[in-house]
Protein backbone atom coordinates (compact mmCIF):
# COMPACT_ATOMS: atom_id res chain seq x y z
CA UNK A 1 0.00 0.00 0.00
CA UNK A 2 2.44 2.12 0.94
CA UNK A 3 4.52 1.86 -1.95
CA UNK A 4 1.09 2.74 -4.45
CA UNK A 5 0.89 6.07 -2.03
CA UNK A 6 4.80 6.99 -2.58
CA UNK A 7 4.81 6.11 -6.42
CA UNK A 8 1.55 8.18 -7.06
CA UNK A 9 3.39 11.63 -4.89
CA UNK A 10 6.33 10.93 -7.39
CA UNK A 11 4.21 11.34 -10.39
CA UNK A 12 2.03 14.19 -8.98
CA UNK A 13 5.72 15.73 -8.59
CA UNK A 14 6.57 15.29 -12.09
CA UNK A 15 3.03 16.17 -13.79
CA UNK A 16 3.29 19.55 -11.68
CA UNK A 17 2.35 22.62 -13.92
CA UNK A 18 6.01 24.06 -15.56
CA UNK A 19 4.74 27.44 -14.21
CA UNK A 20 7.10 25.94 -11.37
CA UNK A 21 10.17 26.63 -14.16
CA UNK A 22 9.49 30.92 -13.65
CA UNK A 23 10.59 31.60 -10.58
CA UNK A 24 8.82 35.17 -10.36
CA UNK A 25 5.85 34.67 -13.05
CA UNK A 26 2.76 32.41 -12.37
CA UNK A 27 -0.23 32.03 -14.86
CA UNK A 28 -2.20 34.61 -13.88
CA UNK A 29 0.02 37.80 -12.90
CA UNK A 30 -0.49 40.43 -15.13
CA UNK A 31 1.30 42.25 -17.96
CA UNK A 32 5.47 42.80 -17.01
CA UNK A 33 6.07 45.11 -19.55
CA UNK A 34 9.49 45.94 -20.79
CA UNK A 35 11.07 48.07 -23.02
CA UNK A 36 14.16 46.89 -25.20
CA UNK A 37 15.48 47.05 -28.64
CA UNK A 38 15.60 44.85 -32.37
CA UNK A 39 18.76 43.56 -33.00
CA UNK A 40 18.74 47.20 -35.79
CA UNK A 41 18.22 49.42 -32.66
CA UNK A 42 14.64 50.26 -33.04
CA UNK A 43 12.74 50.77 -29.45
CA UNK A 44 10.49 47.92 -28.86
CA UNK A 45 7.72 48.28 -25.92
CA UNK A 46 5.65 44.89 -25.34
CA UNK A 47 2.36 46.72 -24.23
CA UNK A 48 2.19 48.62 -27.82
CA UNK A 49 2.37 45.10 -29.50
CA UNK A 50 0.51 43.01 -28.10
CA UNK A 51 -1.90 40.17 -30.37
CA UNK A 52 -5.17 41.14 -30.26
CA UNK A 53 -6.01 37.57 -28.93
CA UNK A 54 -2.60 36.18 -28.00
CA UNK A 55 1.13 36.73 -27.30
CA UNK A 56 3.92 34.39 -26.56
CA UNK A 57 7.02 35.53 -25.52
CA UNK A 58 9.97 32.94 -26.47
CA UNK A 59 12.96 33.27 -24.46
CA UNK A 60 15.95 31.98 -26.70
CA UNK A 61 19.41 31.93 -27.62
CA UNK A 62 21.51 31.52 -30.31
CA UNK A 63 23.68 28.57 -28.77
CA UNK A 64 20.48 26.98 -27.50
CA UNK A 65 19.90 24.19 -30.18
CA UNK A 66 16.01 23.64 -28.80
CA UNK A 67 15.48 27.38 -29.37
CA UNK A 68 16.28 27.28 -33.23
CA UNK A 69 13.43 24.20 -33.19
CA UNK A 70 10.94 26.82 -30.33
CA UNK A 71 11.59 29.66 -32.81
CA UNK A 72 11.07 27.96 -36.16
CA UNK A 73 7.87 25.62 -34.87
CA UNK A 74 6.12 29.49 -33.40
CA UNK A 75 7.33 31.36 -36.96
CA UNK A 76 5.14 28.68 -38.45
CA UNK A 77 2.52 29.14 -35.93
CA UNK A 78 2.85 32.88 -36.22
CA UNK A 79 2.51 32.70 -40.16
CA UNK A 80 -0.83 30.67 -40.00
CA UNK A 81 -2.54 32.49 -36.95
CA UNK A 82 -1.24 35.73 -36.98
CA UNK A 83 -4.19 36.95 -38.81
CA UNK A 84 -6.39 35.66 -35.77
CA UNK A 85 -4.77 37.80 -33.47
CA UNK A 86 -1.62 35.79 -32.58
CA UNK A 87 1.36 37.67 -32.15
CA UNK A 88 5.19 35.86 -30.75
CA UNK A 89 7.99 37.85 -29.62
CA UNK A 90 11.31 36.27 -29.92
CA UNK A 91 13.59 38.08 -26.69
CA UNK A 92 17.30 36.82 -27.00
CA UNK A 93 18.72 36.19 -23.76
CA UNK A 94 22.21 35.21 -25.47
CA UNK A 95 24.46 36.52 -22.22
CA UNK A 96 25.00 39.32 -20.14
CA UNK A 97 27.92 40.89 -21.44
CA UNK A 98 28.11 41.19 -25.22
CA UNK A 99 30.29 41.77 -27.80
CA UNK A 100 30.49 44.49 -30.33
CA UNK A 101 28.32 43.75 -33.37
CA UNK A 102 26.94 40.90 -31.58
CA UNK A 103 23.23 42.89 -31.90
CA UNK A 104 23.81 42.66 -36.20
CA UNK A 105 25.08 38.62 -35.33
CA UNK A 106 21.09 38.05 -33.87
CA UNK A 107 19.26 39.65 -36.13
CA UNK A 108 21.07 37.53 -39.24
CA UNK A 109 20.66 34.41 -37.58
CA UNK A 110 17.56 35.39 -36.98
CA UNK A 111 16.61 36.55 -40.56
CA UNK A 112 18.52 33.45 -41.72
CA UNK A 113 16.20 31.22 -40.39
CA UNK A 114 13.09 33.55 -41.94
CA UNK A 115 11.92 34.68 -38.47
CA UNK A 116 9.39 37.77 -39.54
CA UNK A 117 7.89 38.25 -35.60
CA UNK A 118 9.64 40.62 -33.74
CA UNK A 119 13.06 39.72 -32.16
CA UNK A 120 14.09 42.39 -29.26
CA UNK A 121 17.58 41.77 -26.94
CA UNK A 122 17.69 41.50 -23.15
CA UNK A 123 21.17 42.95 -23.13
CA UNK A 124 21.77 43.01 -19.52
CA UNK A 125 19.05 39.96 -18.91
CA UNK A 126 16.68 42.01 -16.99
CA UNK A 127 14.07 40.98 -18.10
CA UNK A 128 14.88 37.33 -18.26
CA UNK A 129 15.35 37.92 -14.09
CA UNK A 130 12.08 40.12 -13.81
CA UNK A 131 10.20 36.68 -15.05
CA UNK A 132 12.23 34.41 -13.44
CA UNK A 133 13.27 32.00 -16.47
CA UNK A 134 15.21 29.24 -15.37
CA UNK A 135 15.68 26.82 -18.65
CA UNK A 136 16.38 28.35 -21.85
CA UNK A 137 14.54 27.86 -24.24
CA UNK A 138 11.16 28.60 -21.87
CA UNK A 139 8.11 30.47 -23.40
CA UNK A 140 5.01 32.58 -22.23
CA UNK A 141 1.29 32.47 -23.15
CA UNK A 142 -0.07 36.30 -22.47
CA UNK A 143 -3.85 37.14 -23.03
CA UNK A 144 -5.04 39.87 -24.99
CA UNK A 145 -4.68 42.75 -22.22
CA UNK A 146 -1.07 40.61 -21.14
CA UNK A 147 -2.29 38.51 -18.56
CA UNK A 148 -0.30 35.62 -17.91
CA UNK A 149 -1.88 32.20 -19.35
CA UNK A 150 0.69 29.80 -19.35
CA UNK A 151 4.42 28.97 -18.47
CA UNK A 152 6.46 26.87 -20.27
CA UNK A 153 9.85 25.94 -19.13
CA UNK A 154 12.48 24.12 -21.81
CA UNK A 155 10.77 23.18 -24.82
CA UNK A 156 10.21 19.00 -24.81
CA UNK A 157 8.24 16.75 -26.56
CA UNK A 158 6.68 16.21 -23.36
CA UNK A 159 5.02 19.36 -22.68
CA UNK A 160 5.44 21.73 -26.27
CA UNK A 161 2.61 20.01 -27.14
CA UNK A 162 0.46 21.17 -24.84
CA UNK A 163 1.54 24.61 -24.53
CA UNK A 164 0.88 24.93 -28.41
CA UNK A 165 -2.56 23.53 -27.45
CA UNK A 166 -3.14 26.34 -25.25
CA UNK A 167 -2.16 28.63 -27.97
CA UNK A 168 -5.00 27.67 -30.21
CA UNK A 169 -7.39 27.58 -27.48
CA UNK A 170 -6.39 31.37 -26.88
CA UNK A 171 -6.79 32.04 -30.72
CA UNK A 172 -10.42 30.28 -30.36
CA UNK A 173 -9.11 27.56 -33.00
CA UNK A 174 -9.68 24.90 -30.53
CA UNK A 175 -12.58 24.92 -28.12
CA UNK A 176 -12.10 24.72 -24.53
CA UNK A 177 -11.44 20.95 -23.54
CA UNK A 178 -10.60 19.48 -26.47
CA UNK A 179 -7.10 18.03 -27.57
CA UNK A 180 -5.70 18.72 -31.08
CA UNK A 181 -5.58 15.56 -32.93
CA UNK A 182 -2.12 14.13 -33.15
CA UNK A 183 -0.57 10.41 -33.84
CA UNK A 184 0.50 9.30 -30.42
CA UNK A 185 4.51 9.47 -30.64
CA UNK A 186 6.47 6.46 -31.37
CA UNK A 187 9.55 7.04 -28.70
CA UNK A 188 11.81 4.14 -28.47
CA UNK A 189 11.83 2.69 -24.97
CA UNK A 190 14.42 4.11 -22.85
CA UNK A 191 17.41 1.43 -21.84
CA UNK A 192 18.10 -0.04 -18.50
CA UNK A 193 17.30 1.67 -15.42
CA UNK A 194 17.68 5.66 -17.82
CA UNK A 195 13.70 6.42 -17.36
CA UNK A 196 13.84 5.81 -13.03
CA UNK A 197 17.02 7.82 -13.26
CA UNK A 198 15.28 10.43 -15.14
CA UNK A 199 12.53 10.56 -13.16
CA UNK A 200 14.46 10.76 -9.95
CA UNK A 201 16.44 13.90 -11.61
CA UNK A 202 12.87 15.17 -12.16
CA UNK A 203 12.07 14.92 -8.64
CA UNK A 204 15.15 16.52 -7.67
CA UNK A 205 15.22 19.87 -9.54
CA UNK A 206 11.49 20.69 -8.94
CA UNK A 207 12.91 20.26 -5.25
CA UNK A 208 15.80 22.45 -6.13
CA UNK A 209 18.39 20.23 -5.74
CA UNK A 210 19.92 21.07 -8.61
CA UNK A 211 23.41 19.09 -8.14
CA UNK A 212 22.04 15.97 -6.99
CA UNK A 213 19.23 16.35 -10.25
CA UNK A 214 22.38 16.57 -12.50
CA UNK A 215 24.04 13.19 -10.72
CA UNK A 216 21.04 11.87 -11.63
CA UNK A 217 20.63 12.33 -15.39
CA UNK A 218 23.90 11.71 -15.46
CA UNK A 219 23.50 8.20 -14.29
CA UNK A 220 20.35 8.14 -16.73
CA UNK A 221 22.49 8.42 -19.79
CA UNK A 222 24.68 6.36 -18.88
CA UNK A 223 21.70 3.69 -19.34
CA UNK A 224 21.07 5.26 -22.31
CA UNK A 225 23.17 7.79 -24.23
CA UNK A 226 20.81 8.81 -26.70
CA UNK A 227 17.48 9.34 -24.60
CA UNK A 228 16.28 12.66 -24.91
CA UNK A 229 14.32 13.06 -21.65
CA UNK A 230 17.88 12.77 -19.50
CA UNK A 231 19.89 15.40 -21.70
CA UNK A 232 16.92 18.16 -21.62
CA UNK A 233 16.82 17.28 -17.99
CA UNK A 234 20.49 17.38 -17.58
CA UNK A 235 20.99 20.60 -19.48
CA UNK A 236 18.29 22.14 -17.25
CA UNK A 237 20.15 21.02 -14.18
CA UNK A 238 23.21 22.84 -15.47
CA UNK A 239 21.35 25.78 -16.46
CA UNK A 240 19.87 26.32 -12.67
CA UNK A 241 23.53 25.09 -11.18
CA UNK A 242 24.98 28.30 -13.67
CA UNK A 243 22.07 30.55 -12.16
CA UNK A 244 23.09 29.48 -8.78
CA UNK A 245 26.91 30.42 -9.20
CA UNK A 246 26.63 33.64 -11.03
CA UNK A 247 24.55 34.85 -7.88
CA UNK A 248 27.45 33.88 -5.75
CA UNK A 249 25.86 30.65 -4.37
CA UNK A 250 29.28 28.54 -4.54
CA UNK A 251 27.92 25.64 -2.25
CA UNK A 252 25.96 24.47 -5.32
CA UNK A 253 28.55 24.36 -7.86
CA UNK A 254 30.87 23.01 -5.23
CA UNK A 255 28.67 19.64 -5.02
CA UNK A 256 27.89 19.72 -8.62
CA UNK A 257 32.33 19.55 -8.66
CA UNK A 258 31.91 16.75 -6.08
CA UNK A 259 29.80 14.81 -8.44
CA UNK A 260 31.55 15.39 -11.68
CA UNK A 261 35.17 14.85 -10.66
CA UNK A 262 34.71 12.54 -7.43
CA UNK A 263 32.97 9.76 -9.48
CA UNK A 264 34.05 10.17 -12.43
CA UNK A 265 30.87 10.83 -14.05
CA UNK A 266 30.82 11.45 -18.15
CA UNK A 267 28.27 12.86 -20.16
CA UNK A 268 27.03 11.33 -23.42
CA UNK A 269 29.28 13.31 -25.29
CA UNK A 270 31.67 11.43 -23.29
CA UNK A 271 33.08 14.86 -21.73
CA UNK A 272 34.19 14.29 -17.83
CA UNK A 273 31.91 16.63 -15.56
CA UNK A 274 33.89 19.15 -13.61
CA UNK A 275 34.15 22.70 -12.62
CA UNK A 276 36.60 24.49 -13.98
CA UNK A 277 40.10 23.45 -12.73
CA UNK A 278 41.16 26.87 -12.94
CA UNK A 279 39.44 27.79 -10.02
CA UNK A 280 40.54 24.91 -8.18
CA UNK A 281 43.96 25.67 -8.83
CA UNK A 282 43.64 29.36 -7.51
CA UNK A 283 43.37 31.26 -11.38
CA UNK A 284 40.13 33.02 -12.16
CA UNK A 285 39.27 32.49 -15.54
CA UNK A 286 37.74 34.87 -17.66
CA UNK A 287 33.60 34.77 -16.47
CA UNK A 288 32.75 35.07 -19.81
CA UNK A 289 34.59 32.23 -21.09
CA UNK A 290 33.18 29.85 -18.23
CA UNK A 291 29.60 30.77 -19.61
CA UNK A 292 31.23 29.71 -22.99
CA UNK A 293 32.58 26.66 -21.89
CA UNK A 294 29.56 25.57 -19.68
CA UNK A 295 27.47 26.07 -23.18
CA UNK A 296 29.71 23.93 -25.22
CA UNK A 297 29.23 21.08 -22.61
CA UNK A 298 25.76 21.25 -22.87
CA UNK A 299 25.97 20.95 -26.64
CA UNK A 300 28.20 18.45 -26.46
CA UNK A 301 25.73 16.16 -24.06
CA UNK A 302 23.48 17.60 -27.12
CA UNK A 303 25.40 15.94 -29.86
CA UNK A 304 25.34 19.35 -31.56
CA UNK A 305 29.33 19.16 -32.11
CA UNK A 306 29.18 21.75 -34.54
CA UNK A 307 27.74 24.20 -32.74
CA UNK A 308 29.60 23.29 -29.67
CA UNK A 309 33.09 23.80 -31.25
CA UNK A 310 32.38 27.53 -32.22
CA UNK A 311 31.26 27.97 -28.66
CA UNK A 312 34.83 26.49 -27.09
CA UNK A 313 36.84 28.39 -29.80
CA UNK A 314 34.92 31.94 -28.45
CA UNK A 315 36.05 30.92 -24.95
CA UNK A 316 39.56 30.19 -25.57
CA UNK A 317 39.71 33.72 -27.61
CA UNK A 318 38.25 35.74 -24.54
CA UNK A 319 40.98 33.91 -22.34
CA UNK A 320 43.87 32.19 -23.99
CA UNK A 321 44.97 30.64 -20.63
CA UNK A 322 42.26 27.89 -20.29
CA UNK A 323 42.97 24.97 -20.80
CA UNK A 324 39.35 24.09 -20.57
CA UNK A 325 38.61 26.10 -23.47
CA UNK A 326 40.73 24.31 -25.67
CA UNK A 327 40.14 21.10 -24.56
CA UNK A 328 36.59 20.97 -25.34
CA UNK A 329 37.45 22.76 -28.67
CA UNK A 330 40.15 19.73 -29.56
CA UNK A 331 37.31 17.27 -28.66
CA UNK A 332 34.55 18.91 -30.71
CA UNK A 333 36.64 18.53 -33.59
CA UNK A 334 38.05 14.85 -33.24
CA UNK A 335 33.76 13.98 -32.51
CA UNK A 336 33.38 15.91 -36.56
CA UNK A 337 36.14 13.77 -37.50
CA UNK A 338 38.63 16.43 -37.84
CA UNK A 339 41.47 14.64 -36.15
CA UNK A 340 44.24 16.64 -37.48
CA UNK A 341 43.10 19.63 -36.08
CA UNK A 342 42.33 18.55 -33.01
CA UNK A 343 46.22 17.76 -32.92
CA UNK A 344 46.72 20.98 -33.54
CA UNK A 345 44.33 22.69 -31.00
CA UNK A 346 45.75 20.41 -28.26
CA UNK A 347 49.60 20.86 -28.89
CA UNK A 348 48.34 24.42 -28.54
CA UNK A 349 47.17 23.82 -24.73
CA UNK A 350 47.62 26.25 -22.39
CA UNK A 351 50.70 24.90 -20.07
CA UNK A 352 50.28 25.01 -15.79
CA UNK A 353 48.22 24.24 -13.11
CA UNK A 354 45.03 23.89 -15.05
CA UNK A 355 46.44 20.92 -16.55
CA UNK A 356 45.69 19.16 -13.51
CA UNK A 357 41.94 19.03 -13.98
Amino acid sequence: MWRVVTWAVGIALLVASPAAAFKRTAPGDPLKDFALSTPAGEPFRLSEHLGERATVLVFWAMWSPRSEEALGEFQALYREHRERGLQVVGVNVEHQDRDPGEAEKIGAWAAERGIAFPVVIDEDLAVFNDYGVVAVPSLALLGPDGTVRELLEGYSRMTRDGFKEEVLRALGVLPEGEAEARPEPSAPKPKGLAARYARMGEILLKRHMAARAERAFLKALKEDPDYDRAKDGLARARAVLAEEKGKGGGAPGAEAASMGTGTGSRGSAGGTVREDASAEQGRTPNPRAVRYVRMGRMLMDRERYESALGVFRKAAELDPAYREAFEGWAEALEKLGRTDEARAVRERLPDGPEGAA
